[in-house]
């Protein structure tokens, strides 16, 4: 069994893109067969429906789409609070020189609107943190940004997936922050 099969799964989440400048006409589908592809590295998956007009960089540069698997096998959920528009929150903080790592996450429902500090994933001066990793996560459905960057340096921010949010998604808060990087993140 290859790395790439064991990803995926029957019953996982899959996010297409929208093939348009119109950001919600984008399709969800769940995977209902999968099975190795002739091609080495590759599978081959049955979807509960058809994706319709799929668009691939050969067709247009500009509207490809992106292919995100959205489960995780680890799921964060907000509970309800009295204030619809605020969730959990997930706050690594005042730990220099600690290793950190986040990896492969499903956080649903976090953010907290308006209310400064209350984000999803959130580095809260830490200063340096080399070593230290937010990886292959999913964010969905946040009330306020994605990953926040603050008064953090060295962390590397890589293949998370937000989709369904409000606010930035990916970024540093102060712009004092340096040394971080942020490597195939997807915001849709």
């Amino acid at each position: 069994k290859d790395s790439v099969y064991g990803r995926w799964k029957v019953g996982a989440e899959l996010l297409i893109t929208s093939h348009t400048r119109i950001w919600n006409q984008h399709q969800g589908r769940t995977i209902v067969g999968v099975q190795r592809a002739t091609k080495a590295g590759y599978v081959e998956l049955r979807l509960n429906s058809a994706i319709t007009r799929p668009t691939t960089e050969i067709e247009s540069k500009d509207f490809a789409v992106e292919v995100a698997l959205l489960s995780r096998n680890i799921v964060f959920k907000a509970g309800t609070d009295i204030n619809p528009l605020h969730g959990g929150h997930f706050m690594i903080m005042h730990t220099p020189l600690i290793e950190q790592t986040v990896q492969g996450i499903d956080v649903q429902g976090f953010g907290q609107q308006g209310t400064l500090g209350k984000y999803p994933i959130h580095f809260h001066f830490c200063g340096d943190v080399p070593g230290s990793v937010v990886a292959k996560n999913t964010i969905r459905q946040s009330f306020q940004r994605c990953v926040v960057v603050h008064g953090t340096n060295k962390l590397r921010i890589e293949e998370n997936v937000a989709f369904d949010t409000k606010g930035h998604c990916f970024l540093t808060e102060d712009g004092m922050e340096i040394d971080n990087k942020f490597i195939r993140n997807l915001g849709a």
